[in-house]
């Protein structure tokens, strides 16, 4: 049947780690945050909670201890303290509120579930103490002997009354209220006479029980002998037993009671408790001897401890036997062998017994450790296993302490490192292994990991031993150990190679955006050469027509190499932004006239080169269309051109507030350059164009971002 335990804690994440550690060991909690809570928890469930968990410090409110001393007015239930702090004072604290004591909170769970463990076996016992108390003052008021207990009054002189039991009573026909603070002689008259209040003197003084025979009187005669037995106790009152010979015998169970209730508490724990004297041989041993060894306590009685011993551990044993028989007390754990002859561990604590402040023997207890040998064992082979299984991976492994030196590495991290085992061995700090450069980003990532906020990767380049370094990437992780950090676990892969090609593919790429500049510089020079043709052909002509088809041709020209003077002025080669490749080529569109006011309202878009260039050949058109033919005799007007981002794509819009154009679907205002070929050219980018002829002429042009099959 699982026990409840009552956790009462107030840090919530302690309290959930702890009643998880608790559940896995088998108990059933409950939580209670603080110490009004718990009392409330108590008086709810008191049949249930088996043991009290209790913080000492609970935040507002009364703290541990307050909640404790309350609960034990009503309720008797162990109560182990919890806390952070490990003064004596505190340990005074709750010793008085109860004798459990209480555990440090950084303790391991192995500790804690020991120290319940404890608590329960000191509450059982506590328990049958209590009973057997109880029993003992139900025996002492049921003998039929009389007990008198008295107090030394006038240097020992003469007694009175402390207490008198019921056969006491009953034998003297005395009532105990009327006797208590009386003189004896002033309850049996006879009693100087008879001689026992010299009896009572010499025992007082020396210590010395004494037999006594004594003429009870009742009245002045004679009712019965008695025996009197009388003892002095540690607290020097004085006890007197009148009894008749037949019932001595349960004289002598009173006087070994404290016997009883040791070997009693002996033989209930399960640990095996022993004595041994000074000739090695046992004197005393628990039932549980036979439960762990298989020997029944006379069979190891009056024999050698050495008898018992694996010989492979007798010399340390027995060096530890003459230091605690020289006075120490020592803890040791060795094997010994059970009665089937099978070796099992045991951990043993000694301490000497004093007679006369002389070492007379020794008393221990003995703790059966097999299991827990048998799981070191198993952890310290599935190490192995791992350090084996990590000397063949091709990375470097490695493991660091909170003092950032180097406690593990792999046979990889070795020749990664160029150091040998026996150096890691003398001590290596992970810091002093990284170059100068790199020692405070490793830094500021091994602190990240130590508040566990995320893993990392980063590369570094490390310094080998012989003074040369090369770049690694390293995958780190906190180690933890019962949820908290002890040290970091990473692995480190040599990216050398990796390094050269990313050094050969950027080079590359750096030629190639060199060659690709280049090109767009003497693109760039060519259109300006075209400009410069077209420029002297214009100037050399008188014809008007002429005139106008080589402006219109300079415009388009010019269109196209504004697109390369922006790549060549800007950090890529595929892709302008359309605000600032407009922006350039419709200032570049010549007026007839002062006349018309020109405006631009550009959203940022950024698109492929191969789209660009044919939207700003149908911009430069659509604009020199609305310059050349909507604004007839030159009137005053306005021309609005817009870029801006829609759901399917974009669209640039070119309003005007002129008279309207005629003919937007045949090339006769503008010779081979007019809108057929802007249609060409919206039919290229998969767009669409639009005119509305209303107080003015605009035109829509809606083209798509991504790009379409056959851009």
């Amino acid at each position: 049947m699982n026990r409840t335990i009552l956790m009462v804690e107030d840090e919530v994440v302690i309290a959930m780690s702890q009643k998880a550690d608790l559940e896995a060991c088998g108990y059933a909690v409950l939580t209670a945050a603080s110490g009004e809570k718990a009392i409330e928890t108590v008086r709810q469930k008191s049949e249930e909670i088996d043991l009290i968990l209790m913080d000492i410090e609970l935040g507002s409110g009364i703290d541990g201890i307050e909640a404790a001393r309350q609960i034990l007015e009503e309720y008797d239930i162990p109560i182990v303290f919890l806390s952070s702090h490990t003064e004596p004072e505190l340990d005074e604290k709750t010793e008085i509120i109860t004798s459990y004591g209480y555990v440090v909170k950084a303790s391991c769970i192995t500790v804690l579930d020991a120290s319940i463990k404890m608590a329960f076996k000191l509450f059982y016992e506590r328990q049958k103490v209590e009973a057997s108390e109880g029993q003992f003052q139900e025996l002492y008021n049921a003998m039929r002997e009389g007990v008198a207990i008295y107090r030394a009054i006038e240097d020992g002189n003469d007694f009175e009354f402390v207490d008198l039991n019921l056969g006491g009573s009953i034998s003297g026909n005395k009532i105990r209220e009327e006797v208590i603070g009386c003189r004896p002689a002033e309850v049996f008259p006879e009693i100087e006479e008879a001689g026992l209040l010299d009896a009572f003197r010499n025992v007082h003084k020396t210590g010395v029980p004494q037999h006594h025979p004594l003429i009870h009187y009742k009245d002045g005669q004679v009712e019965r002998w008695m025996e009197n037995y009388i003892y002095s106790l540690p607290s020097g009152l004085l006890v007197s037993i009148y009894y008749d010979a037949t019932e001595r015998h349960r004289i002598d169970e009173a006087l070994f009671e404290s016997e009883s209730r040791y070997r009693s508490l002996a033989e209930n724990i399960n640990d095996i408790i022993f004595l041994i004297n000074t000739d090695r041989k046992f004197t005393f041993v628990s039932s549980a001897v036979e439960r762990i060894v298989g020997y029944r306590p006379e069979e190891v009685l009056d024999k050698p401890f050495t008898d018992f011993v694996c010989k492979e551990d007798l010399p340390v044993l027995m060096k530890h036997y003459e230091q605690v028989m020289a006075g120490e007390t020592k803890g040791s754990e060795y094997r010994i062998i059970k009665k089937n002859g099978n070796p099992i561990w045991v951990s043993c604590r000694s301490s000497p017994i004093y007679r006369q402040k002389k070492v007379v023997g020794l008393q221990g207890v003995m703790r059966d450790i097999t299991d827990r040998k048998r799981n070191e064992r198993a952890r310290v082979q599935s190490e192995e296993r791992f350090r084996a299984l990590a000397d063949l991976l091709p990375e470097g492994v490695f493991e660091f302490d909170l003092d950032m030196n180097l406690t593990y590495v792999n046979q990889k991290a070795l020749e990664l490192s160029g150091h040998t085992r026996e150096d890691f061995e003398k001590g290596v700090n992970v810091m002093e292994m990284l170059i100068p450069e790199d020692q405070p980003l490793a830094m500021a990532n091994i602190k990240r990991l130590f508040v566990r906020e995320k893993t990392t990767t980063d590369q570094y380049s490390i310094v080998r031993k012989d003074g040369s370094s090369i770049p690694i990437l390293v995958h780190t992780n906190p180690i933890l150990v019962k949820d908290s950090i002890v040290g970091i676990r990473g692995i480190a892969v040599n990216i050398s190679g990796q390094k050269e090609v990313e050094e050969s593919l950027t080079r590359a790429y750096r030629e190639k955006d060199n060659l690709l500049m280049e090109l767009q510089h003497r693109a760039k020079n060519s259109f300006a050469m075209i400009n410069g043709i077209i420029s002297l052909i214009k100037q050399g002509t008188d014809d008007p027509g002429v005139e106008s088809v080589l402006s219109e041709l300079g415009s388009k020209v010019y269109a196209i190499s504004e697109m390369y003077d922006l790549l060549y002025t800007s950090n890529s080669t595929t892709e302008v932004d359309l605000n600032l490749y407009l922006r350039r080529i419709i200032d570049g569109v010549p007026m007839v006239s002062g006349n018309i006011e020109k405006t631009c309202r550009f959203e940022s878009i950024v698109i492929p080169v191969k789209i660009a260039i044919p939207i700003g050949l149908i911009a430069t058109e659509l604009v020199t269309n609305a310059i050349k033919h909507v604004f007839p005799e030159n009137e005053k007007g306005k021309i609005q051109i817009s870029l801006r981002k829609t759901d399917l794509g974009a669209e640039l819009e070119i309003r005007d507030n002129g008279v309207g154009s005629t003919d937007t679907d045949n090339s006769s205002r503008n010779g081979l350059l007019g809108l057929n070929l802007v249609h060409a050219l919206i039919g290229q980018i998969k767009g669409d164009l639009s005119i509305e002829e209303q107080g003015g002429t605009c035109c829509l042009l809606s083209f798509p971002l991504k790009k379409q099959p056959g851009i």
